[in-house]
């Protein structure tokens, strides 16, 4: 894996994870885009699995930070769509990629969908992480919910302690503590992956934003993962409807409700198998 770190014209510098093939490969790179403040270390199983060849042609994977999340910064203003939206695109002009396949989890699908509107054809083949095509308006309820879990942790046993309701075990925590949280940079204290604005931006510049008609602008197959349970999918059954039209593939993620890319087995073989169909 390598890290790259882009600078952007808004004055921030946007982080970008990479995952090469060990042979040179011509398959369409994947670009995997994360949801609202979640970021690029949540596709790290992904990237290595992908690119590694085991059990699909390898092929070249990219996941960015968005801004404000993870290891990129967050520019003075700019937390729209458009914006998001802009962030993919600087990926594409950065490595100088006229296509790629995508991979977009959760809200990370508007961000991509509204890409893909502005951009006819540049997304190939897509996998759709539990989201429908809109881009909803984010009530002030989340962003103080969120701007209140941003604080200073003196130790990983304090984030656990914190956090304990949200993992199976103590194992599981250890294994996804850093797609979280991170230690600070003078080391004494951990603290949210996302800077501590970006909540409240992202609430203040969202808007709701119909992105079905922008599918028609995706060039390649579609596979939908959605989780098996009804309560926590973020994608209802007569959401699902509109994709229909577009044909698409469906997966549905046996014990998941809106997290359907944890490195399980049925999603593993479902993207190895999409994939080993697409150039």
């Amino acid at each position: 894996m390598r890290r790259h770190f882009l600078a952007r014209e808004e004055g921030f510098s946007q982080h970008i994870l990479e995952w090469e093939p060990a042979v040179p490969t011509e398959k369409l790179p994947l670009l995997c885009v994360h949801g609202n403040l979640s970021n690029a270390k949540w596709f790290e199983w992904i990237g290595e699995e992908l690119a590694s060849g085991r059990n699909s042609p390898a092929r070249r994977v990219l996941a960015p930070d968005l801004r404000g999340r993870g290891d990129s910064g967050l520019p003075a203003e700019g937390c729209s769509l458009r914006h998001m939206a802009s962030d993919i695109d600087a990926v594409l002009e950065h490595f100088g990629l006229e296509a790629v396949h995508v991979l977009a989890y959760s809200r990370g699908l508007a961000y991509a969908l509204e890409f893909a509107r502005r951009h006819p054809g540049r997304i190939s083949g897509l996998v759709v992480g539990d989201y429908p095509p809109v881009h909803r308006p984010l009530p002030e309820s989340w962003a103080k919910e969120n701007e209140a879990a941003w604080t200073d942790f003196p130790s990983w046993e304090a984030v656990y302690a914190a956090d304990v309701g949200l993992y199976s075990s103590r194992e599981e925590f250890e294994r996804q503590k850093e797609r979280a949280y991170r230690v600070s940079e003078n080391g004494r204290s951990i603290r949210k992956r996302y800077d501590r604005e970006l909540p409240r931006r992202l609430q203040q510049d969202s808007e709701n934003v119909e992105l079905a008609p922008a599918l028609a602008a995706v060039q390649g197959p579609l596979l939908v993962l959605k989780g098996e349970d009804e309560l926590g999918s973020a994608l209802s059954e007569p959401e699902r409807a509109v994709y229909e039209p577009y044909h698409p593939a469906w997966i549905r993620v046996r014990g998941a409700g809106h997290n359907v890319v944890d490195p399980l087995p049925q999603v593993r073989d479902a993207l190895c198998a999409f994939f080993s169909e697409l150039d």
